[in-house]
Order: C-alpha cells, then sequence, then structure tokens
C-alpha cells in the first residue's frame, strides 16, 4: 500500500489513522517494512531534509528509492535508478536462461529470439510506456541488448572467415567471376550453341585472370622476401645509451639488455 501526500504534516496525520484503524481491527502497522520516501519540487534550492514521520514512538526511516509494482520510485523522480534496475533484471533473466537456451547450439537462432522477445525484452522494458527519457537513458538500455545478441562477435567466439556459402550462392559467384549476368543466364542458356560458345570463352578469361592475379602474388611475396633478406647498415641499429653501433637489431636487443640489468 502507498499513500501520496503534497506536505509533511498531511502524511503524519494520513499515518495516525492507518495506525488507529489497524489498532482498532487488532492488527498492528509493522514500522520496520513501512518507509518514507521524500520527493523535493523542482526548484527546490535547500538543502533536502529528510522528513520525521512516526508511528507511536517508532520513527520510519527514511530511503532513497524503492521498489512499488515492479517499478522503482526513487527521491530524484527520474529514471536513473529504475533504468539500472531493468537493466539488472533483464540480466539475472538472461543468465537463468543463459545455460539452457542461449548457448545451445542445437536451438536454432530463430527460436533464440522468441524467446528473447517473449522474456527478455519485456523485462527490460516494463512500465517503459509512462517513462519521460532521454539519450542517456536511451544508451544505457542498448548495451544489454547489444551485449546479448553482438556477444560472441565481441567475445571472439565466432568462427573466423566469412559466412557459410550456399551452392547456390557459389553458383552466383562463378557466373559472376565469367563475366555472365545471374539474373537472366536461364535466358542465355535456352540458345545452346551461343551458351556453349560463351561457356567456353568466358572461363578461358576468368582462368586467365585467376592466373595473372596468382602471379602477381607471387612476384610481390618474392619482393617481399627479397627486401627482408636484404642486410641494413650497421648505422641503422645504434645504442641510445652508449651509442654504440651494433650489427642487427637483435644485437641491439641484447645489448640493450646489459644497460637495463
Amino acid at each position: 500500500m502507498t499513500c501520496i501526500m503534497y506536505n509533511i504534516e498531511d502524511l503524519q496525520v494520513a499515518v495516525d489513522a492507518f495506525s488507529y484503524a489497524y489498532d482498532a481491527l487488532g492488527l498492528t502497522l509493522n514500522a520496520r517494512k513501512t518507509q518514507v520516501l521524500f520527493q523535493p519540487s523542482p526548484d527546490h534550492t535547500l538543502e533536502r531534509k529528510q522528513p520525521e514521520i512516526t508511528v507511536g514512538d517508532t520513527r520510519l526511516s527514511s530511503v532513497d528509492h524503492f521498489s512499488y509494482l515492479g517499478s522503482c520510485l526513487s527521491c530524484k523522480a527520474d529514471l536513473d535508478v529504475e533504468t539500472q534496475v531493468r537493466l539488472k533484471s533483464a540480466s539475472a533473466a538472461f543468465c537463468s536462461l543463459r545455460d539452457r537456451v542461449f548457448d545451445i547450439r542445437n536451438l536454432y537462432t530463430n527460436t533464440k529470439i522468441k524467446v528473447y522477445k517473449a522474456v527478455i525484452l519485456p523485462t527490460l522494458l516494463y512500465g517503459s510506456e509512462a517513462w519521460t527519457t532521454y539519450s542517456r537513458h536511451l544508451k544505457s538500455l542498448e548495451r544489454l541488448p547489444k551485449k546479448i545478441l553482438y556477444g560472441e562477435l565481441s567475445n571472439g567466439r565466432r568462427n573466423q572467415g566469412r559466412q557459410r556459402k550456399r551452392f547456390k550462392d557459389s553458383l552466383k559467384h562463378n557466373l559472376k567471376q565469367c563475366g555472365i549476368n545471374p539474373e537472366n543466364w536461364e535466358q542465355v542458356a535456352n540458345d545452346r550453341p551461343s551458351w556453349r560458345s560463351a561457356i567456353h570463352t568466358d572461363v578461358a578469361h576468368s582462368e586467365q585472370r585467376r592466373r595473372e592475379h596468382c602471379e602477381s602474388l607471387r612476384l610481390a611475396r618474392k619482393e617481399r622476401q627479397q627486401n627482408a633478406s636484404v642486410v641494413p647498415t650497421s648505422t641503422d641499429f645504434r645504442c641510445p645509451v652508449c651509442q654504440r653501433i651494433c650489427s642487427s637489431r637483435i644485437g641491439l636487443y641484447r645489448h640493450h639488455r646489459t644497460h637495463v640489468n
């Protein structure tokens, strides 16, 4: 139960009325579970002072935030605390399903997305219809979906290389390599003599381009090996401490260790 008042006097009167009604019914108002949350007005420039509300001789504790109907109310009347609570709840829901759903490779990706939309997303955006959000709130809320959906890429769990191709994708790639349009190749193939001639000619040109490309790579690799085998002049490796000239980089490294030790 929540009691909302606009000043301390009215709140004390309401608490006394509740306490009197409880006593009349033979019940007891638990002062340990009853908390007071003070939300000052935006133009409140004075030092914030916690209200002193009592139940009998017991003073109620004042808090900066507390949960009510799944939402978190704070003394600043903003969404900073609420977004943090939503992120923690959604993270807890994701961790509880991680071993049984999201980390299982036998489940389809569509199934995982459906579970995410049915469990994680409603937990993250609970009560968001009444929120007044700013850019900082949106950035913090977007952090969890990115971590869940793209976490394998950031953690390096994705296999190296490009995506696995289908047989249809390989055929399209081969047609493009031969200079044949994949969109209208069926119409061209209806003319069998022209199609046979085009296939032989385009395959020959594609094979020639492949050989030229491989040859250029071989020459570039050979040039790099030749440049790496050239011994640099001795003046390139001078000790910055004693100005001694070494014949190689590894020699300069070993000599520099004598100064460090």
